[in-house]
């Protein structure tokens, strides 16, 4: 079986809804966003990139009645009867669903599956047994997907990397993964013009790619595995996405890359997807704006990792 499933992995503030647009400009992939997510989108009507709210829009509203006659689980009335795996929010958090039962029952899953991959330990697979189930769901729901958007591929841009990696074992002929990365001083920027403390915006970074860069390596072969960088994506939008279209087995399209060509449907994400994007603009403000103890705190901290990933 042909390839059909595109899963990014990235830390937040790396591009990811951009990359994620980029490729569902693409006629023969749908672009599905942080596609976990899904439930809590109906949960709360959060608002898809085609503009409408979720449960009012015609895509999703298909999709809905698909999934409560083929896969037993009804978005409208109980949406959180469809488990696509961990869905710990910073933004909108639902405090019905993610309680600390939940978020420390999934922790577990997740490390219990960091130990299995590590360590190749099969007596820990009955174990697993729900986050494999979660993962049965996605590509149930990626089926019902490119039959209802007549696509060729999925892309997934959840980032969670156990997800990602648990994906890939479970059905390694049709997954392929994106390793998407920015210098780690540009997350850093963005997250402390947030307001956020640099040692609070640097962690979840260095946190992110020190656990599962090792990981990626052992399980996904190169490949299968594409690298990609924010700064080469947003210097050359065209020349990067044709590079992965070719990795993918897509045609390649001719000119720009027209973000505005197809209505897209993301109901989770950042608000990029929202805003009817049709330039890219490279943004490396931090080379100007971080001053020398900033710097200097993130070599100390991240400087290793951002080596690792090819920066300078």
């Amino acid at each position: 079986m042909a390839a059909d499933t595109l899963f990014i992995f990235s830390s937040g503030r790396s591009g990811s809804t951009l990359l994620d647009l980029m490729i569902g400009a693409h006629p023969q992939v749908a672009s599905l966003g942080e596609i976990t997510f899904l439930p809590r989108s109906f949960k709360r009507n959060a608002q898809c990139s085609c503009g409408a709210p979720v449960r009012e829009c015609g895509f999703w509203n298909t999709l809905a009645e698909s999934i409560r006659l083929r896969m037993d689980a009804d978005l409208r009335l109980a949406p959180y009867d469809l488990d696509l795996g961990f869905m710990k929010a910073t933004h909108h958090v639902d405090t019905d669903r993610q309680t600390r039962p939940y978020v420390l029952s999934w922790k577990l899953l997740h490390a219990l599956f960091m130990l299995r991959a590590r360590t190749d330990m099969v007596l820990l697979d009955p174990l697993l047994s729900k986050l494999y189930r979660s993962i049965d769901n996605n590509f149930a729901l990626f089926d019902l997907v490119k039959e209802a958007a007549r696509a060729t591929l999925v892309v997934d841009s959840s980032k969670a990397y156990v997800k990602g990696l648990a994906m890939y074992r479970r059905h390694p002929e049709r997954v392929r993964a994106i390793l998407l990365s920015r210098d780690g001083r540009g997350v850093l920027y963005s997250r402390m013009l947030e307001g956020v403390p640099r040692e609070v915006g640097l962690k979840s970074w260095n946190n992110y790619y020190r656990r599962a860069l090792p990981l990626i390596e052992k399980i996904i072969p190169t490949e299968h595995l594409l690298r990609v960088k924010y700064e080469e994506l947003a210097s050359d939008p065209a020349g990067s996405a044709n590079r992965i279209f070719e990795f993918m087995g897509l045609p390649q399209l001719q000119g720009d890359i027209q973000f505005a060509a197809r209505i897209q449907h993301m109901p989770e994400g950042n608000d990029t997807r929202l805003r009817g994007l049709s330039t890219i603009k490279l943004d490396e403000a931090w080379r100007r704006e971080l001053g020398q103890d900033d710097l200097d705190y993130f070599e100390r901290q991240g400087g290793a990792i951002n080596r690792r990933l090819g920066y300078r």
